[in-house]
């Protein structure tokens, strides 16, 4: 046996231990390169980048950090899209309240139209009333003067019907009277400010 040989075994046990220590710290390296894939996967943005100087632990460095970043600015978009949707509830809100009082000021309005449309038929009526009391105290007075015989009884129907006539004016006065109230009502509510949204 040679001397060269247990030289040659003494090398190849060195080489041998080299190649085992490297596949040792390669299997450790991937090993610890799968468990930081599979935290990522996970949605674990935080975990801690790979130390590694090789090409496959800087490239999962680089994926986390753009993952992370994406979740961040996403993050930040939920929050802006958030307050958005916050300010366009607020704003709805408001425009229904004021939606809200233009609706109950209109049916305010509404209503005074109708008790001066009332009134004015009121009115009317009243107005005909008093006509045909008119043109009945216009016959009586004729009777009157044509019948002297029935003078004292005619003078009497004309003296009722004059009564009834001031009665009927008078409640034209009291309607007349409404009808500038209710006016007076309908101007202070165009009087009044509108909310502004």
């Amino acid at each position: 046996m040679s001397l060269l040989s247990p030289m040659r075994k003494t090398m190849r046990d060195a080489v041998d231990n080299s190649v085992a220590a490297e596949l040792a710290e390669i299997r450790a390296r991937d090993e610890a390169l799968a468990a930081c894939i599979d935290r990522i996967v996970e949605g674990h943005y935080d975990t801690a980048a790979p130390g590694g100087d090789d090409p496959l632990s800087r490239a999962i460095g680089r994926l986390l950090q753009t993952l992370s970043g994406n979740v961040s600015r996403n993050l930040d978009r939920m929050v802006d899209l958030s307050i958005q949707t916050s300010e366009t509830a607020v704003a709805s809100a408001n425009l229904l309240s004021f939606s809200r009082q233009i609706d109950q000021r209109s049916q305010a309005l509404a209503s005074a139209s109708e008790e001066l449309v009332t009134s004015i038929g009121q009115i009317g009526v009243t107005a005909q009333k008093a006509a045909s009391e008119a043109a009945d105290m216009r016959v009586s007075a004729q009777h009157g003067l044509a019948t002297a015989n029935t003078a004292a009884s005619a003078m009497s129907r004309v003296s009722t019907t004059a009564e009834l006539a001031a009665e009927k004016i008078a409640e034209l006065s009291a309607a007349s009277d409404a009808i500038g109230s209710i006016v007076s009502s309908i101007d202070a509510t165009r009087g009044r400010p509108t909310c502004s949204p």
